[in-house]
């Protein structure tokens, strides 16, 4: 249990620092102050993945941390976290899909 926190604390502070290049190569792409081409190419392609990886392992945690805590963790709660695992992984396959086709 003590490595899967860690993981999960991890997770969380690559959201953090992911999101906050996100806004700024956001920002970039409509003001302009930084090099265009490398902004909107880390904006665009590859930021998605480790901002998107990093929200399915500290949310699936937290869900499951949630269930355990309030002693859900039964058939319904177990297939209620595989099926949000599923999804967000299907969005990940969507994205890989549709950008790399």
């Amino acid at each position: 249990m003590k490595l899967m926190s860690t993981i999960n604390r991890i997770s969380a502070w690559v959201l953090a620092v992911s999101y906050i290049i996100y806004m700024i190569t956001g920002f970039d792409m409509q003001l302009r102050f930084l090099s265009p081409e490398i902004t909107s190419l880390i904006h665009l392609n590859y930021l998605f993945l480790i901002a998107q990886t990093a929200f399915i392992i500290h949310t699936t945690y937290a869900f499951y941390l949630s269930l355990r805590k309030r002693k859900k963790w039964n058939y319904v709660g177990k297939s209620l976290l595989a099926g949000y695992f599923a999804l967000n992984l299907a969005l990940i396959f969507v994205y890989l899909t549709i950008r790399y086709g």
